[in-house]
């Protein structure tokens, strides 16, 4: 991905692995958002740029075949919220597999060309298209290496979606996690040897906050927050598993016992599932107007992100299903404490009552109690947060996370001596 979660931890990754002395090149798109971003590693982009070949297959398209027709709906209730129905999914099109292709293919003959030891997956986009397209890697002798950052798609056909990637997990020469849970899980669900799946740590996310730290004075100001607040921040792209609706619920509980607070929502709505969107648009705007509730439901770009983290007295993560998330890791860069669902790898990285509190999912009234906890004594919010910045400074450096990457590089590539690493991460 050229932007978001993923491509900020695989810019942290690169930077931690240049540094221990592999060499790195990171493939992917013309729109990467860290273009213009201080760096050691290599960057490629395929010559035959995606928004370039669109608009020539899109004349084509309209041309020739008129528009594809999209796929009935799919659901799976046991993941989504009750009463928001699954979204319908477009079927791809000819011209534009034949687009994808073209890149792949272009990015095969640059593997060729440069004969990486080691090939790392940290997305999969068009998981379909990319399984056969690790397939085609295989064959050419490359090894695969796949950071399952989530182990299925969330929103998703499920029974369909595992299939493709328990083939897909099964490709793979090595899986990496970031949760002794997720390896648990990963085993259970897919049959898999246990000596094939790695767990390493998520590294915190302190890219954000590389240049010279700005007050929490300062960042309010910015963002216009009035410093009396207790600043409770909902941070990233909204979406069915992050469980926005029970934070809202539960802000209501808190408001009653602490009138300072205010509750920030910072993200973009998620577009891709249209109920969903259809859904989170109309509980934002249910709450506009209110005077203890701020919403910013655009994607922050990297610059900007650090005045949120810093303006805030808590970062919230109240998931009805996730595997480990990058605004956790953020909020320990920023050194604020958390509060988070036990859901996922969640409990392994929060330690209970020292950085955060961890609470069951789908529990407004729970949420609420330790959002108070937190909130109530200043002592204790900014012991927590300092134990945040600590963890995130040592036991999610990024430099241990790269020396444990290429432990997992090794025990593929035995023969290739220490400090010549060619990596090729897309």
């Amino acid at each position: 991905l050229g932007s978001g979660g993923v491509c900020h931890y695989t810019h942290q990754l690169a930077e931690a692995l240049n540094r221990a002395g592999t060499q790195v090149v990171v493939l992917t798109t013309d729109q990467y958002e860290l273009k213009e971003f201080p760096k050691e590693y290599e960057v490629y982009a395929p010559l035959g740029r995606r928004s370039q070949l669109k608009s020539r297959f899109l004349w084509m398209k309209s041309r020739f075949l008129g528009k594809a027709k999209p796929f009935p709906k799919r659901s799976d209730s046991a993941d989504f919220t009750p009463g928001i129905p699954a979204s319908k999914a477009k079927k791809p099109s000819f011209l534009g597999w034949i687009r994808t292709w073209i890149i792949r293919l272009e990015i095969a003959i640059y593997q060729l060309i440069k004969r990486p030891d080691v090939i790392h997956f940290q997305w999969l986009n068009e998981p379909r298209a990319e399984y056969q397209f690790m397939r085609f890697l295989k064959a050419l002798g490359f090894r695969l290496i796949y950071t399952a950052h989530n182990l299925l798609p969330h929103e998703v056909h499920r029974e369909a979606a595992r299939r493709l990637y328990h083939r897909i997990y099964q490709l793979a020469d090595r899986i990496i996690v970031h949760a002794e849970q997720n390896k648990r899980e990963m085993i259970e669900s897919f049959d898999l040897d246990p000596s094939k799946v790695s767990v390493i740590r998520h590294g915190s996310f302190d890219l954000f906050f590389k240049k010279e730290g700005i007050s929490k004075e300062a960042a309010r100001r910015e963002l216009k927050l009035s410093d009396d607040k207790k600043v409770i921040l909902f941070f990233g792209l909204i979406r069915r598993y992050k469980g926005l609706e029970y934070l809202v619920q539960a802000f209501e509980h808190v408001r009653q016992h602490l009138d300072t607070a205010l509750l920030l929502i910072v993200g973009k709505i998620h577009q891709g599932d249209r109920e969903g969107f259809t859904y989170y648009s109309e509980l934002i705007s249910s709450l506009a107007g209110r005077d203890d509730v701020n919403c910013v439901t655009r994607y922050v770009p990297i610059e900007n992100v650090a005045s949120y983290f810093i303006a805030s007295d808590v970062i919230v993560l109240p998931y009805t299903k996730t595997y480990q998330s990058g605004i956790l890791l953020s909020a320990y860069a920023a050194g604020r404490p958390v509060v988070v669902t036990d859901t996922g790898g969640l409990a392994e990285i929060v330690e209970d009552g020292k950085s955060g509190i961890v609470v069951p999912p789908a529990n407004p009234e729970a949420l609420a109690e330790a959002i108070l906890t937190v909130l109530r004594d200043p002592g204790r919010t900014r012991a927590m947060g300092e134990h945040a910045r600590h963890l995130a400074q040592t036991l999610y450096g990024w430099d241990g996370v790269a020396l444990k990457t290429i432990e997992v590089y090794r025990s593929l590539c035995a023969s290739v001596p220490e400090g010549e690493w060619r990596i090729a991460r897309s």
